[in-house]
């Protein structure tokens, strides 16, 4: 289980960190690991994890390769450092900041910014550009007017389009400091981001968002925030709907049709740690999914190995564990 299963972006335990001078007490103003402060590192299987003393993931190593982040005075991150194992190549990322005020979705990749909720948001950038690697000459270019924000991406001359056509625009609106919608003009699909509703301190409280071809929704989600813990986000309740496009002689689509509801609530304890993930699906067969996690704690209240146990439709169908190890200052 990676710390990504549970934790929409950054996350924080001790939620009692206030942000920079200019964005003060913001979530998004907190930019560390999920492990927060006083631990040095986290190492697993397949992963090592090293945080600085302020709780800021540093750097990651797999067995594919390693990445190293730099932070500048205020928290927020300059630069990422990538580097393959297999090839050797490296490719480092470069972010800027000028948008002083506002809280700007990071991309995936150059173009690539479909879910905000899994990527989260920097104060204040404006431009990001790559070197090296495949996204080599790559650059993304975020300008406002008024509360309209436009990201322009230019592509590397050796890069290839994840699609059929680049894309060189998306749209956001604003609602202050923090976006509320999107759409990305111009394409055959179209990824419309938005609703989104914000807690007091800037963290998620809803998302919503819906994928677009000619015209006919083929996926809908809505995703509500945890309000039981105020520095973490995790998610709640996740409802996604799922369409089947309909079509006539020719070939060309003429409507949607609903195909079927899959729905994911999850639990947490104390800690913060997610104990059970529940999915289940409005089909014919009514699937459902429960997975249930047990933890074994350290005596600062991490966890050290988690047993995973899949049950589908009544019967346990799998189990696993992980164990890992902390090192703290």
């Amino acid at each position: 289980m990676s710390a990504a299963a549970i934790c929409f972006a950054a996350c924080q335990k001790d939620g009692n960190e206030s942000g920079n001078g200019s964005q003060d007490g913001s979530y998004w103003s907190v930019h560390n690991g999920v492990a927060g402060k006083g631990i040095k590192s986290i190492s697993s299987q397949n992963e090592t994890l090293n945080y600085d003393k302020n709780g800021r993931l540093v750097s990651t190593v797999t067995p594919y390769g390693e990445e190293k982040i730099t932070y500048n005075s205020e928290g927020y991150p300059v630069k990422v450092e990538s580097k393959g194992t297999e090839d050797g190549q490296t490719e480092v990322k470069t972010l800027e900041y000028g948008n002083k005020g506002k809280f700007c979705p990071v991309p995936m990749g150059p173009g690539r910014i479909m879910h905000i909720y899994e990527n989260g948001l920097v104060g204040g950038l404006s431009k990001i550009s790559w070197t090296g690697g495949y996204n080599d000459g790559s650059v993304m270019e975020y300008k406002f007017s008024g509360n309209k924000l436009t990201i322009h991406t230019e592509y590397g001359s050796g890069q290839e389009a994840d699609m059929n056509e680049p894309v060189e625009d998306i749209v956001f609106e604003y609602d202050g400091a923090y976006p509320v919608s999107s759409y990305i003009p111009g394409l055959g699909m179209d990824v419309q981001i938005g609703p989104i509703t914000y807690l007091q301190n800037g963290m998620f409280e809803s998302y919503k968002e819906s994928y677009i071809s000619d015209g006919y929704a083929y996926l809908e989600r809505t995703t509500y925030t945890s309000k039981a813990f105020t520095g973490i986000m995790l998610m709640e309740r996740e409802v996604t709907d799922w369409y089947n496009h309909t079509y006539d002689n020719s070939g060309k689509v003429t409507g949607r049709e609903f195909s079927y509801t899959e729905t994911r609530i999850a639990t947490y304890n104390e800690h913060g740690d997610i104990t059970k993930e529940e999915t289940t699906y409005s089909n014919p067969d009514n699937d459902h999914y429960i997975t249930t996690y047990e933890y074994e704690y350290d005596s600062k209240g991490n966890w050290t190995k988690c047993t995973t146990i899949l049950t589908t439709n009544g019967n346990e169908t799998n189990r696993w564990e992980e164990e890992r190890t902390i090192e703290y200052y």
